[in-house]
């Protein structure tokens, strides 16, 4: 089920070529938010030490996959030969990642592995090497400060991030995902749950910590 031809020159394209690519394959709203993921990965990369350019298109590209049907995903996963290591990555929420990074790399020929990386695992069903945590966890962060509405707890996590302090905004945005997902009914990922406990557990006796203020 291929989505797009490869580009002539994945290494050298442009934003540009890019978002000719992902606009077709992605409903108004969620091009809204993939073009404000891309203009805050752009902030956030100077703050982070990050090359802008990547992070601009991890955070252009990161849900390319995200429009397309459960069974779509799923009918993906098996073309691309992906290995879902849980039930619980059949989810669209969780799959999406792993499917758009595949996508990426085995149909449009993108061959940088820290955005693939970032990529696949800004759905939390895979873990960030250390080479890639800083770029992965400003995908994670950007993804949700650029929604299409405002949520409670949103500005006090953008102020920790353009502040400079992504440990602090890591630790309230595992909190608050698993929150997110166990309200919304859905199965929280073993390695989210993992990163959960290993990221707040040293905060146990401080639940204001949590609030979204």
């Amino acid at each position: 089920m291929p989505i797009y031809g490869p580009l002539s020159s994945p290494a050298a394209a442009t934003l540009s070529e890019y978002g000719a690519l992902l606009q077709p394959l992605l409903t108004p709203p969620r091009w809204i938010h993939s073009l404000g993921v891309m203009q805050m990965m752009g902030d956030l990369a100077p703050l982070y030490g990050l090359d802008p350019a990547s992070a601009c298109v991890a955070g252009l590209l990161h849900d390319i996959a995200k429009d397309r049907s459960a069974a779509e995903q799923i009918q993906l996963a098996t073309e691309l030969r992906l290995v879902l290591n849980d039930p619980s990555e059949a989810l669209p929420v969780y799959l999406h990642g792993v499917v758009g990074a595949a996508l990426l790399e085995q149909q449009v020929g993108y061959t940088d592995a820290a955005v693939l990386e970032a990529i696949a695992a800004h759905s939390y069903n895979r873990q960030l090497s250390p080479p890639s945590e800083r770029l992965g966890w400003c995908l994670r962060v950007a993804d949700v400060l650029a929604p299409v509405r405002e949520w409670t707890g949103m500005w006090r996590l953008h102020d920790l991030a353009y502040a400079g302090d992504l440990a602090t905004a890591a630790i309230l945005l595992s909190r608050w995902v698993s929150e997110l997902y166990c309200g919304w009914g859905l199965p929280v990922h073993p390695l989210l749950a993992a990163l959960e406990r290993q990221l707040c557990a040293p905060l146990a006796d401080q639940p204001d910590f949590f609030a979204r203020w």
